[in-house]
């Protein structure tokens, strides 16, 4: 029944998203499972039976929560306003988490992957710096390190260079745990991208999810045995603040901003570096 619902959504869906791109209406915006009755009557065979859409949220939607979660969800806001290439990782992953709940596997695919590539590039631009440091290195040939691997192809990135780091082969096809992310994800995501795909499973998308925390997490257990992390796997955000919120990196921003014509050229820039 389950199926039947998902199917039927997807088709209204497809109509919706047809409508919106060929009448140019950006208004139209698609239903999901939570946008129907709570309870709907299924007749089979001159039987009525009731069944209910999405019980998981008929539990959620009761709770009431404490002004302590409250509290919680404003730091986490904080915390992606200060440093936003971290705030990336979390915001996909949560979006693809909500996209599986409201069976839009499609979507989910492309961001869990999107989640995983981005941390796997913070991962390496950690490692670099924690390296640079402990090797006393100048900061201008960390940053240059950091520069140059930007620029190096995602899957390259994690067989030599990120294998070399941890001191482990990440193969795609040979490391269980990656080649598990490699089937299950990646390689969907590059049938989504690359030929086609249109149709994803929910059998699909839960195995997509679940090769993407587990592979994170051991990822995550490697930086943590190799002290790039705590022991409780938290980083250091200190180790990011020189990009986004360095007062040193003020009047580079500023002269960026005079560049582009997006501050007024007599305007007189303000230095304090307490704030």
């Amino acid at each position: 029944m389950r199926g039947i619902i998902y199917n039927c959504l997807g088709y209204v869906n497809d109509f919706l998203t047809s409508i919106r791109f060929t009448l140019d209406l950006n208004f139209v915006k698609d239903i999901t499972v939570y946008d129907l009755p709570d309870y709907l009557h299924i007749e089979v065979d001159g039987k009525t039976y009731l069944y209910i859409t999405s019980p998981m949220k008929l539990f959620k939607e009761s709770e009431i929560l404490p002004s302590k979660k409250l509290q919680l969800a404003q730091k986490m806001m904080v915390t992606w306003q200060k440093y936003p290439e971290v705030a990336l990782v979390d915001r996909f992953y949560s979006n693809a988490k909500h996209s599986i709940e409201t069976e839009n596997f499609l979507s989910a695919i492309i961001e869990l992957q999107t989640s995983f590539e981005i941390f796997i590039r913070n991962t390496m631009r950690l490692i670099v710096k924690i390296d640079g440091q402990r090797q006393n290195r100048p900061q201008k040939e960390i940053e240059k390190e950091i520069e140059q691997k930007k620029n190096i192809a995602f899957r390259n990135l994690i067989e030599q260079h990120l294998s070399k780091k941890l001191g482990e082969k990440l193969d795609f096809f040979k490391h269980p745990v990656v080649y598990k992310w490699y089937k299950h994800l990646y390689k969907i995501r590059n049938e989504i991208v690359h030929s086609g795909k249109y149709f994803v499973t929910n059998d699909e998308a839960q195995a997509a999810y679940d090769s993407y925390v587990e592979v994170r997490n051991y990822i995550t257990d490697k930086l943590v045995e190799k002290k790039y992390l705590s022991e409780k796997g938290n980083v250091d955000l200190k180790l990011f603040e020189e990009v986004y919120s360095n007062p040193k990196k003020n009047d580079e921003i500023y002269q960026k901003l005079r560049k582009y014509n997006l501050v007024p050229k007599d305007l007189e820039f303000l230095h304090d570096d307490n704030k």
